[in-house]
């Protein structure tokens, strides 16, 4: 059964393979055909993010902090569709700020296969200053150094919370911004274990004479390996106003970058920006999109693999789940696209069997993929076998009216290539 985004797709595949036949009908045709490919692509990612939706808002009674605290849970957009499937975790600090960009990049990457999704858990603060400053200032007019308390919260209470309740995978991320990215990179230096990819935007490096610099470069030069990931960017900070705060941030971010350059630990990935035409304000809003595509560089299925068919798709999803450190299980519809292409484009019917034949195996109660298996069957005129894969879809579907006729024609139709062979 291929849904919209599936019909899209083998479109926009089919208008790929035109624009590489013709060679000698002329620049016009080729760029027309460059329009139709960007309009499709457009078509692709709004079926695949049609869904809106609202993050929703949940109160903990954390005893650590003494206090009542609100978090907002957004879900992916297929958490609801594909019941099997597991998500990392992003831990998004000043989070009523910085959720809206935060999702829209994410979802935008997602809807071309340049990242996985995500739940995002964003943290409101009652006193920021506090809880993102990990040491004690008694000099300050503001309450500060509740950093590690805020983070055994965190640990102890919200995170236990989430694998409870949510499909969580065992990936964690934190990202934040200004004193938030201080308190990402206090945490990667003191609780290494707790997050497996860190993202600081703008950090405050100059707190308390560049504390927490100093403790993160010790910490690096010390560890033989480390399996994480760290993004950290700076804007303009030290450049156009050159104060001592300023330059103590962004000279730790260059100091860092020129140390991990020259040796880092084993296993440990990195990526540093300085922005001179971003300012403080805007660093989280380009540094979200960097950060995602640093963490993820090979994310996407190569077309190499997904022509080549299944052994080199396998062998990608083997190499992600290596990288992350978790299974990350081939993409159902990306499996399912897969195998239609060598159905319909390639003609290869044994491999897009194989294809469909994995979706089950890892989907068992997927309807879809029941279809889908039904069709390659019925292509290699083994009827019996196709009704019985349309009775197992059946069997899964959830009541959806639309799904239901779609596999019930199915059914009819191979009925009746049947009686039409009994003749």
């Amino acid at each position: 059964m291929l849904n919209k985004t599936t019909k899209l797709f083998v479109v926009w595949l089919q208008i790929n393979f035109v624009s590489i036949k013709i060679k000698n009908d002329g620049i016009n045709m080729f760029k027309k055909l460059l329009v139709c490919l960007c309009v499709l692509n457009l078509c692709v990612i709004n079926a695949v993010n049609a869904e809106i939706r609202l993050p929703t808002t949940e109160v903990l009674n954390s005893k650590v902090l003494a206090e009542e605290r609100e978090i907002r849970i957004q879900l992916p957009t297929q958490y609801n569709v594909n019941t099997e499937q597991s998500y990392p975790v992003l831990y998004l600090l000043d989070g009523s700020s910085n959720l809206s960009h935060t999702t829209g990049t994410l979802d935008f990457l997602v809807g071309y296969g340049q990242a996985p999704q995500l739940i995002i858990v964003a943290i409101t603060h009652k006193k920021r200053s506090l809880e993102l400053t990990p040491t004690h200032l008694p000099d300050k007019e503001f309450p500060t150094g509740g950093g590690d308390k805020f983070l055994d919260f965190i640990e102890q209470e919200l995170m236990p919370h989430i694998d409870k309740k949510y499909r969580t995978a065992p990936f964690n991320l934190i990202a934040g911004h200004s004193l938030g990215g201080l308190l990402v990179m206090h945490a990667m230096s003191t609780r290494p274990n707790l997050f497996q990819a860190h993202f600081a935007y703008s950090p405050s490096l100059f707190w308390d004479n560049k504390v927490v610099i100093k403790q993160t470069q010790k910490f690096l030069s010390t560890a033989e390996s480390f399996d994480n990931f760290l993004y950290v960017n700076m804007g303009n900070e030290g450049i156009e106003r050159a104060d001592e705060n300023g330059l103590a941030m962004r000279n730790g971010v260059i100091d860092l970058t020129k140390q991990l350059n020259a040796s880092s630990p084993k296993g440990f990935h990195y990526k540093s920006d300085l922005f001179e035409q971003e300012n403080h304000q805007t660093t989280p809003i380009i540094g979200q999109f960097h950060a995602y595509r640093s963490l993820y560089p090979n994310w996407e299925l190569p077309w190499q693999s997904f022509e080549s068919g299944l052994t080199k798709i396998k062998a990608h999803y083997q190499m992600l789940t290596q990288r992350y450190g978790y299974q990350i299980t081939p993409f159902k519809n990306k499996i399912n696209e897969a195998g239609y292409f060598q159905l319909t484009e390639k003609n290869n019917v044994s491999e897009a069997v194989k294809l469909f034949e994995l979706n089950i195996e890892n989907f068992p109660e997927c309807a879809n993929c029941y279809d889908s298996l039904a069709d390659g069957y019925e292509k290699q005129g083994k009827l019996t076998k196709a009704l019985a894969m349309l009775d197992k879809a059946k069997s899964y579907s959830e009541n959806s009216a639309s799904e239901m006729d779609m596999i019930t024609k199915h059914i009819k139709r191979v009925e009746d290539l049947l009686l039409t062979l009994d003749k």
